[in-house]
């Protein structure tokens, strides 16, 4: 009967982080965890995947970090939602540099990356004004699936960084790989080339 009683207990903690993560609540889902914990309840990779996830739509990179902390120090493994989680936490807040590390953490455990966590680490980089790395990221890229994201987020860091000929070739490139092109991939290369006065291809 304990069991049973601790089972359900799991699984209405579970249901409530969840919708916590759907609706952007990352301190209610913080406060579950820790409840979770003070009453011994087990916490799985699907409970701290949701809290990891509720902190990044709300840019609370630093709150996933400790997640995942957490996560480690209860020995619950981690999988490619978390890391992806946790990459778009940090790609919300422009923190670059913790979204690479958390791009080659996946490596040393051996988790296949994605286009969702590719397109999350060029749209840190973005963020961070560092375009030469969202280019190197975007040829990494081609080992998954490079989408209308993944073209758009690149050619914007481009644009932040007064690229123009990358950002042109990227966009000549879409069309190429018949990826769908969208407003803002046009619009950051215009932007690119009006920065960089290249007044004749921005036409």
């Amino acid at each position: 009967m304990a069991d049973s009683r601790v089972d359900r207990d799991t699984i209405v903690y579970s249901a409530v982080v969840s919708a916590a993560e759907k609706a952007g609540q990352w301190i209610v889902a913080l406060c579950l965890l820790e409840e979770m914990e003070a009453v011994r309840l087990a916490r799985d990779v699907i409970i701290f995947s949701a809290s990891v996830s509720a902190c990044g739509k709300a840019g609370q990179w630093q709150a996933a970090l400790r997640i995942l902390d957490d996560m480690t120090s209860v020995t619950v493994a981690k999988n490619i939602v978390t890391f992806n989680a946790a990459i778009t936490a940090c790609a919300v807040a422009g923190q670059w540099l913790a979204a690479l590390d958390l791009f080659d953490s996946m490596a040393l455990a051996r988790i296949q990356r994605d286009s969702i966590t590719c397109n999350a680490c060029i749209s840190a980089c973005e963020k961070g004004g560092r375009w030469e790395v969202a280019l190197s990221l975007f040829d990494m890229a081609k080992e998954v699936r490079q989408d209308t994201v993944t073209f758009s987020s690149v050619i914007s860091a481009c644009a932040k960084g007064w690229q123009w000929l990358p950002a042109l070739k990227l966009l000549h490139e879409m069309t190429t790989v018949r990826v769908k092109s969208n407003s803002i991939a046009y619009n950051a290369a215009i932007s690119a080339c009006e920065k960089a006065e290249q007044w004749r291809w921005s036409l």
